[in-house]
């Protein structure tokens, strides 16, 4: 993790999210666990 916050996301990671250059990635709480999910804005 950066001092900015940011993470870098490994390759395989993201291809099994389906996740491309700018998306959102999402975290999860549950319980003791994360999750975590790739995402886009979509606009009104």
């Amino acid at each position: 993790m950066t001092t900015r916050g940011q993470i870098a996301v490994p390759k395989k990671v993201k291809e099994m999210l389906g996740a491309k250059d700018g998306d959102y990635i999402m975290f999860f709480q549950e319980g003791n666990r994360v999750y975590i999910e790739a995402g886009r804005l979509v606009p009104k």
